[in-house]
């Protein structure tokens, strides 16, 4: 059941004839080109919401007596 290719092959060497087999590939080759990878960009009539969350200042405060700061942000859609 399983061994198709090679019962053709014995079947042509019996018949003298050229084994023509081709392999196919497991799956298909995409272009890069035509898809593009990640979500699409939001509508432009839809407006942004801003979220900022605030740390109160009695905890922003470290345990060595500082004060802490902003180190970065992050930005999503």
């Amino acid at each position: 059941m399983f061994n198709e290719a090679e019962a053709l092959v014995e079947l042509h060497e019996a018949l003298g004839a050229e084994v023509n087999l081709k392999a196919t590939p497991q799956r298909e080759e995409k272009s890069n080109s035509a898809t593009k990878a990640g979500r699409k960009a939001i509508a432009a009539h839809l407006a942004g919401v801003p979220i900022v969350y605030e740390i109160p200042e009695r905890e922003r405060q470290c345990a060595c007596g500082g004060t802490l700061t902003e180190i970065g942000s992050e930005v999503s859609e």
